[in-house]
């Protein structure tokens, strides 16, 4: 009893530190992924705790090959069903009372270059709401993707994630700022962000899992309040990179997002 009551407080506070701390997703070019793990566990909270009471996603991760995809849940829909899903995710709009205008807006798809942990809690929660359950998928390595709101063409991250589902024995996952057009199976999320399989490493943690310094299986939910501040960085941060790249982010951020005028 004792000792399940020591486990208890362990990982309570192991979570509870969890909330404070973080290294964002993007990583530059000239550095290693490995990099951004090893500085991962030299934050405050990996200081005198056990991992055998505490599972982070880059200690759960596995090779593509190795992954077991038996928890992530099954949605009993057809994948057209699942589409007007994800287009429904896609398209919600948040009222952001700090904004001036407009106070309406969609999550920062056009920013690829990081918050995609935030972006991934909202798509959760949605989906839930809409009683379409799903998991974290968390990919690491040294991960780059093409895209046309990027500077320099590209986007490089250490980490990425996204809510994940099934339908049968396919595994798909929402990412709008990789695709906004439909779900990805998860082998061609995967190569659009590294040449082969085996050049990442993948964890399938809980639905609350917000960050690498997260407990991937028994986490604590992010604060309401971390989540509506990092909400509103990053929305800040891609309405900077719209106008950087010499378009309207009345339209783009608008009612005339570029997936509509396709």
């Amino acid at each position: 009893m004792f000792k399940i009551l020591l486990i208890l407080i362990v990982s309570f506070g192991i979570n509870s530190l969890a909330q404070d701390s973080f290294i964002p997703a993007k990583r530059k070019n000239n550095r290693s992924y490995v990099d951004y793990v090893k500085k991962l566990y030299t934050l405050e909270k990996f200081k005198n705790i056990e991992l055998s009471f505490f599972a982070p996603p880059t200690e759960v991760a596995t090779h593509y090959k190795d992954l077991d995809i038996s928890s992530i849940p099954q949605w009993n829909e057809n994948y057209e069903r699942a589409l007007l899903a994800f287009q429904k995710t896609r398209d919600s709009k948040y009222f952001i009372p700090e904004f001036t205008f407009p106070k309406r807006r969609r999550l920062s798809w056009l920013y690829p270059h990081d918050g995609c942990f935030m972006r991934a809690e909202y798509m959760k929660d949605k989906l839930e709401v809409w009683n379409f359950p799903t998991k974290k998928i968390f990919i690491f390595g040294n991960l780059k993707v093409k895209t046309p709101f990027s500077s320099t063409g590209s986007v490089s991250w250490w980490y990425h994630v996204v809510p994940t589902f099934r339908i049968g024995k396919d595994v798909f996952v929402l990412d709008p700022a990789l695709d906004a057009y439909k779900p990805l199976p998860l082998e061609e999320w995967v190569l659009k962000q590294v040449p082969n399989l085996e050049d990442a490493k993948l964890a399938v943690c809980h639905s609350d899992t917000y960050v690498p310094s997260n407990d991937c299986l028994n986490p604590e939910e992010v604060q309401n309040t971390k989540l509506k501040d990092h909400r509103k960085r990053y929305l800040n941060y891609e309405w900077s990179n719209v106008v950087r790249l010499g378009l309207d982010p009345m339209e783009e951020l608008g009612n005339s997002p570029y997936w509509e005028r396709r």
